[in-house]
């Protein structure tokens, strides 16, 4: 299937379950929890190197986006008086909208911070050599969501092994840590394992480089000004995301998403906007595509 049978696929999905209340109130999941699933799956993806997925999970991002914008503006409507955790008045007239986008990016922020790893753990399964990283929180527990267990390639002695670590911090640099100052990998061992000399677990603390930080800055603080474009008309959908008609009559969707590795601007065309046209790290470029639409192809 093509990635834009994909796409738009996928966008009908999560919003089918806006259309369904009594699908919505029966699930375990909350809004920010169904997000930083959808992250994780555009990690997963972009790791390994697959960016039809990437894209997939990209554009289900902006749609759950834009389903949970749309809730906050309904509970607006409906009762001004009640801010966005339906616990107290709220700021009322033209600055309520932008008050109850504040206190969810808010929220979002401190459960970034709550989950966010202080550790990670090695675990190589004795019986099949198998191995996997597991991110720990302050209370060594396992960091739930977008932190779930990352499996390393290959077949394994022990934990301690040098291969094996390598591979770990291949993630870490990946996800946008390090291993915490004078930290070093340790065996971790109790009263089942048989063999000190050949543990099946190893542990680290860790902590988030300049760029994680700088990313969460991003993720949580004001979206990017879009110039003025000669031609080009922009309404804003949700955060992120513009709607821009163009000169000739057509309609592109402009996405903007911060990344660890640098951020990330999209146009989207055809019908559903479904079609990716340009996808680049340079908001000039992105602009270009829509400034001269003959150049928009997919």
């Amino acid at each position: 299937m093509k990635t834009a049978h994909l796409i738009a696929a996928a966008r009908r999905a999560l919003t089918a379950l806006r259309a369904n209340e009594e699908t919505v109130h029966t699930l375990t999941i909350t809004h920010d929890q169904v997000r930083m699933r959808l992250e994780r799956m555009k990690a997963e993806a972009q790791a390994a190197g697959r960016a039809d997925r990437a894209m997939v999970a990209d554009a289900m991002i902006a749609t759950h986006a834009g389903i949970v914008a749309d809730e906050d503006q309904a509970r607006l409507a409906k009762d001004p008086a009640v801010d966005d955790d339906g616990k107290g008045p709220t700021d009322q007239g033209p600055n309520a909208e932008n008050t109850a986008e504040a206190r969810r990016l808010e929220r979002c922020r401190l459960s970034e911070e709550r989950c966010r790893p202080v550790a990670v753990r090695v675990y190589v399964s004795p019986i099949t050599g198998g191995a996997a990283l597991r991110w720990l929180d302050g209370e060594g527990r396992d960091c739930p969501n977008l932190w779930d267990p990352v499996p390393l390639a290959g077949c394994h002695a022990h934990a301690m092994r040098d291969e094996v670590l390598n591979a770990a911090g291949l993630v870490l640099a990946k996800r946008g840590f390090n291993y915490a100052r004078g930290a070093h990998w340790e065996p971790v061992t109790d009263s089942r394992q048989q063999d000190a000399e050949r543990p099946d677990t190893a542990e680290v603390a860790i902590v988030p480089t300049h760029a994680y930080l700088e990313l969460q800055v991003r993720r949580f603080g004001p979206v990017p000004d879009l110039p003025d474009v000669p031609g080009v008309t922009f309404e804003t959908t949700q955060r992120g995301q513009w709607r821009a008609a163009v000169a000739d009559g057509r309609t592109f969707l402009l996405t903007w998403r911060p990344g660890l590795d640098g951020d990330r601007w999209t146009v989207w065309g055809g019908e559903q906007h479904s079609q990716l046209i340009r996808s680049t790290s340079s908001m000039s470029k992105a602009l270009f595509v829509l400034r001269h639409p003959a150049h928009a192809r997919p």
